[in-house]
């Protein structure tokens, strides 16, 4: 949702040239083919292809992973909460930044943007009963799709008719949005607690 309204932020709303957007995307472009050819290289040297796809999934996955231990502290609820909290935030605070510093923090922002999405998935399996769990899974990931496909277009529409500083705080609130539906799970979770 926030993803492709990036860069339109860093030029619009922070005043990057576009220059300096060039050279943001530049720079990950080329870490992204450098990272190609190095892993290509290494994968030919040693031969072990599986083990280096693995190592190179490793990193989005220890990100879930830290996710997975602040939800069995935190449970569902509590940790749907924390991430969509620090996302709104995350999110509220780089209205002011100049773009240095929005550079620096948008990371944390992805980090927690997609905190809930590995608490979420897990739930779907949690309260849908096993003989409807492979339709439920389509329905969440086809909404989760479709929301992905559409919010671009839409914010980028209000975008242009408020900018963009403005449609960051739309975005905000309806990342605040997800909290009373989050709580609404909270009488499926208790179902399923023993006792």
């Amino acid at each position: 949702m926030v993803y492709p309204l990036v860069p339109f932020f860093l030029t619009a709303a922070l005043g990057a040239s576009p220059a300096v957007l060039g050279l943001i995307e530049g720079l990950a472009e080329s870490v992204a083919s450098l990272l190609k050819v190095f892993s290509g290289f290494i994968s030919d040297r040693i031969g072990r292809r599986k083990g280096l796809t693995m190592a190179g999934y490793a990193g989005g996955a220890v990100g879930k992973l830290v996710c997975a231990f602040i939800g069995a502290r935190l449970g569902v609820i509590g940790t749907v909460c924390l991430t969509e909290g620090l996302t709104t935030l995350g999110i509220l605070a780089l209205l002011p930044l100049p773009l240095e510093f929005a550079l620096v923090l948008l990371p944390a922002i992805g980090v927690a943007l997609n905190g809930t999405s590995s608490v979420l998935y897990g739930t779907v399996a949690e309260i849908v009963p096993g003989a409807r769990r492979a339709r439920a899974f389509g329905v969440f990931y086809t909404l989760t799709i479709g929301a992905g496909a559409v919010s671009p277009l839409l914010y980028g529409l209000l975008g242009d008719a408020i900018g963009v500083p403005r449609t960051f705080g739309v975005i905000a609130a309806v990342v605040l949005l997800v909290l009373p539906l989050t709580l609404g799970l909270r009488p499926a979770l208790r179902a399923l607690r023993p006792g």
